[in-house]
């Protein structure tokens, strides 16, 4: 019996393929029949161990959701512009109990408008992002502009759209920094990944070859079956990848002609 890896190459699988091919083996190897006591299987155990913590991390950065994660310092933004829409309230309602008709009047108005952003508070933060943007507009429009003067609430609305803006802000500082942070991370893992599984693929070769024992000899032919079926995707895509080319060259003559 020829000892021997089935060839395949780690670098042109998917993240997702990658992860399965680990998964699988793991699967395959609780199900192999324990060495003999007189067999050393420390070494291979040990790898297995270091293959299973890897693909378990690898495969946490794979399936994460992208996204800002509500770090305190971002719910303390949230608070803030919140906090400026409440007192922009409270000085509409003062407004609205002047002696000046006027301002009752204009008061009155921009009450209507607020009412149509009710509970804007209790938003999921992008809605309540697009929710504030959309009210500062409008506030600072043609046709709230004057009520707003006239009521001496400049201030409050510039709050409202300072407060708005920092937590625009900060918000995609946190996306970018994660952003970065998980391709860096997963790209790492999958390196990580990659190389404790062709170890223990080289090494799983040698013992079996060397010592000829059942153990090893079981083992390597179960993986050399994992890496046969993830070979033979990989074979048919760039199959399918060449035969899509082979079509489209037809079309491309006729086009230059």
């Amino acid at each position: 019996m020829e000892i021997k890896l089935e060839p395949l190459t780690l670098g042109s699988l998917t993240d997702l393929e990658t992860c399965e091919l680990a998964q699988r083996f793991l699967a395959q190897f609780e199900s192999i029949p324990p060495a003999s006591p007189k067999t050393d299987v420390s070494i291979l155990n040990r790898s297995v161990g270091n293959l299973t913590t890897c693909s378990t991390a690898y495969f946490k950065s794979i399936v994460k959701v992208q996204g800002s994660s509500i770090t305190h310092e971002l719910a303390m933004a949230d608070k803030v512009r919140d906090t400026a829409i409440k007192t922009f309230r409270k000085a509409l309602k003062l407004g609205a109990l002047s002696l000046n008709s006027s301002q009752v009047k204009a008061a009155h108005h921009l009450q209507v408008l607020l009412h149509e952003y009710k509970g804007i508070e209790r938003l999921n933060y992008e809605a309540e992002t697009m929710a504030i943007d959309k009210l500062v507009s409008e506030l600072e429009g043609s046709n709230y502009a004057s009520q707003v003067e006239l009521l001496n609430l400049q201030m409050y609305v510039n709050h409202i759209k300072e407060s708005g803006l920092s937590f625009k802000t900060l918000s995609h500082q946190r996306l970018s920094v994660e952003a970065q942070k998980e391709v860096f991370d997963t790209r790492q893992l999958r390196s990580q990944l990659m190389k404790e599984f062709k170890e223990m693929c080289l090494y799983v070769m040698v013992m079996a070859s060397v010592t000829s024992d059942p153990y090893f000899i079981n083992v390597l032919t179960r993986i050399n079956a994992i890496r046969k079926q993830y070979a033979d995707i990989v074979a048919h895509r760039k199959g399918v990848a060449t035969a899509r080319k082979a079509v489209a060259k037809p079309s491309d003559v006729a086009t230059n002609n």
